[in-house]
């Protein structure tokens, strides 16, 4: 401790044929913000050169409606984390690196944001994100008061840039106005709202998408109609409800092929998404839409108010064929969308299940599908779960299932297991095997882990050994297993 609102911790290292490191963690607070500061420095003997990392951390409130947040993390080459484990720091792999910093005002009826935000790119093959210079966010907030007309507004600033010269650059405006009208009683709801939505563009002329097309725009109108019913019935083990819900979308078509791509992806397929008014993440497309989304929700609930089922289906059914696509995109032409659903299931206390999936009309094709089953109660963790997904546009099937366990033997002693398997490709994506004891005055946790190397075309696996020793009340030496098991056991917190 350096102080009551400061502490710090440095860990010396030794890594067999690469050398002597140091790293070191700083926490600080104060009456506005929190504070973290990360970093290590190695001396690597088999490349004869110095290797760091350095992250910062920051999130605070200066007023009632004022919030703010740092968030950077660099690396000194591509390869740190393959060479080096972090796990004693607070600091996650990734591909791409987040360097960023947010200001946020959040008000009864308006809110905003401003941010800057670049990435450092440390997977081979992958290309930079744009560097965002800055981006500016307002929006109305729905109040959402029976019969009251509320006026629609959102309008976001965002300058793009990146040194690859073969990128889009320029800056983007994209706003929407218009009004909204909640209808509401304790049975129901309809929610209507009916708007103008436009995005403006203003690129360098050598990345115009069309040759002297560097402003290019679009304007289009919108409505949709959102009503939903809640059905409730009592009985002798608690209440169940039946919620059917509509939502029926029209916005114009515009042609948008003119237009670059900066941060806007498909989104991934789910129910709550099923009912959205867009196919897409980000604004640098305004999806056309004649469409009416369908579905219904069941849900039990014990006498305790305790949710222990809930399932769940929708599908939406398309008037005009889908003509505004990403890059390389084509005209969807389909009547239907693929039929979605989930279950969930909480019987017990510690138990739970889950089911997703999205399938064909038929019920002939699985298109995506996952399920999770987990047990948790009194340190015993339990979980097995599988991901299947049928990515047509890369001609891509992914099909992964994963076993995880953290349990006791007896009093002093707990085990811990994962099995990540590859059903597709027939090979283990990460396997973890661990074995702690802890008595009155100190713990010791051992754990070897083996994962697959991304980068290794041959499907090698690295594998690491990791140890570490903790006299109770003066903290510990060695890796912090807490944050590998947290990222591989299932339910595993620190």
């Amino acid at each position: 401790d350096l102080a009551p609102h400061a502490d710090a911790t440095i860990t010396p290292r030794i890594i067999g044929n690469r050398g002597l490191g140091v790293e070191n963690e700083i926490r600080y607070l104060n009456q506005f913000s929190e504070w973290q500061f990360s970093g290590s420095y190695f001396t690597d003997d088999i490349n004869n050169e110095d290797r760091w990392l350095a992250a910062v951390k920051e999130q605070g409130q200066f007023a009632d409606n004022w919030f703010h947040n740092i968030d950077i993390s660099r690396v000194s080459d591509d390869d740190y984390f393959e060479d080096y484990d972090v796990s004693s720091l607070d600091v996650k792999r990734q591909t791409h690196l987040l360097q960023s910093g947010e200001l946020h005002y959040r008000g009864n009826k308006v809110s905003s944001s401003l941010a800057v935000k670049q990435y450092q790119t440390i997977e081979s093959g992958l290309s930079e994100p744009h560097r965002i210079r800055p981006q500016f966010n307002i929006h109305t907030n729905t109040q959402n008061q029976h019969a009251k007309p509320e006026l629609i507004g959102v309008f976001e600033y965002s300058d793009f840039d990146s040194d690859d010269t073969a990128q889009a650059k320029g800056q983007r405006l994209y706003y929407e106005t218009g009004v909204a009208v909640p209808l509401q009683w304790q049975a129901g709801y309809i929610h209507s709202r009916a708007s103008i939505k436009g995005v403006r563009y203003d690129l360098n002329q050598q990345h115009a998408v069309i040759a002297n097309a560097n402003k290019p725009s679009v304007q289009v109108p919108s409505a949709t109609i959102d009503a939903g019913l809640t059905f409730e019935k009592l009985g002798k083990h608690g209440k169940q409800t039946i919620e059917p819900r509509a939502v029926y979308t029209y916005t114009e078509f515009e042609d948008q092929s003119d237009m670059p791509v900066f941060d806007t992806r498909l989104a991934a397929l789910s129910i709550e998404q099923q009912f959205k008014n867009s196919r897409f993440s980000g604004y640098d497309r305004i999806d056309n839409a004649n469409q009416l989304t369908l579905g219904i929700t069941n849900r039990h609930f014990n006498n305790a108010g305790r949710q222990v089922a809930s399932a769940g289906i929708a599908q939406t059914f398309y008037f005009d064929d889908k003509k505004v696509f990403l890059n390389n995109g084509q005209l969807i032409s389909d009547s239907h969308s693929p039929i979605l659903g989930e279950l969930t299931l909480q019987p017990f206390e510690g138990y739970n299940a889950s089911f997703h999936f999205a399938a064909d009309n038929d019920f002939k094709r699985i298109e995506r599908a996952r399920w999770r089953i987990s047990y948790q109660n009194n340190g015993r963790l339990l979980s097995a779960s599988q991901i299947y997904n049928r990515d047509e546009t890369n001609n891509k099937i992914t099909d992964q299932t994963e076993f995880s366990a953290a349990l006791p033997l007896g009093k002093r002693w707990n085990i811990y297991a994962q099995h990540h398997y590859d059903k597709r490709n027939e090979q283990s994506v990460q396997n973890t095997l661990g074995l702690a004891y802890e008595s009155c005055c100190w713990k010791v946790r051992t754990i070897y882990q083996q994962s697959l190397d991304n980068n290794d075309i041959a499907g090698e696996h690295d594998s690491g050994f990791f140890i570490e020793f903790e006299l109770k009340g003066l903290g510990g030496t060695g890796a912090t297993t807490d944050s590998i098991l947290a990222d591989t056991i299932y339910g595993f917190t620190q």
